[in-house]
């Protein structure tokens, strides 16, 4: 059962494409991931996935806050989807980013923010904020970058909702479910007519960083 997160997600992913090219850098990718991209980006491309988790088949088993990058790699893109969350050190990770990207090429990620706790807790550290993002890429340096709101008040409802049908329960297809699903477009319905609130209420951020 997708959240509407997701699909908003894939979807920004998709529409700003043009900044993923050339050598790319996917931190936290799998090989679901990978196949992704390969979906719609060029086939001139190089996707490179990091991720700890051997299980994933990564092209680099590593963890993105002691990736020393001993090759002294440069990419044209680093992407990084649904994993800030889960970093200890945020500045750190900036100043990691930051070192291994091409002058004036791109950091594409997504954070959740009005979003239930993910389902592998103990490692779900943070929540970030519009605010707290435009900190750490301006005390970064990044050139430019641009903060998307993803969804409002009928994608964060439907999405609490849906995590509360199914986390921790063994009836995964309730009715209630089911139900939810159905009346998928009157949420997607809502957020549109409060688009204006999105500032304040929203699932999470998609970020856009130039070097």
């Amino acid at each position: 059962m997708k959240s509407i997160r997701r699909y908003y997600l894939e979807n920004l992913i998709i529409k700003n494409k043009k900044y993923i090219y050339g050598n790319i850098l996917d931190i936290g990718g799998t090989k679901n991931s990978k196949n992704f991209f390969k979906s719609f980006l060029s086939k001139n491309c190089i996707i490179n996935t990091l991720n700890t988790n051997p299980k994933t088949f990564p092209d680099i088993l590593a963890n993105i806050e002691n990736y020393t990058n001993k090759e002294q790699i440069k990419y044209d893109s680093v992407t990084c989807f649904e994993v800030l969350e889960y970093i200890k050190d945020t500045k750190k990770f900036f100043q990691i980013i930051y070192r291994i990207l091409k002058k004036e090429s791109f950091f594409i990620f997504s954070v959740p923010f009005l979003h239930p706790m993910h389902g592998d807790f103990k490692q779900d550290l943070k929540r970030y904020t519009f605010s707290q993002l435009s900190y750490f890429l301006k005390k970064t340096k990044f050139k430019k970058y641009r903060i998307i709101t993803m969804g409002s008040l009928g994608s964060v409802i439907y999405d609490i909702l849906r995590v509360g049908f199914t986390y921790g329960s063994l009836k995964k297809k309730s009715i209630l479910v089911y139900i939810l699903i159905s009346f998928k477009w009157l949420f997607l319905l809502i957020d549109i007519f409060t688009k204006e609130k999105s500032f304040f209420i929203n699932t999470g951020y998609f970020v856009v960083a130039k070097k």
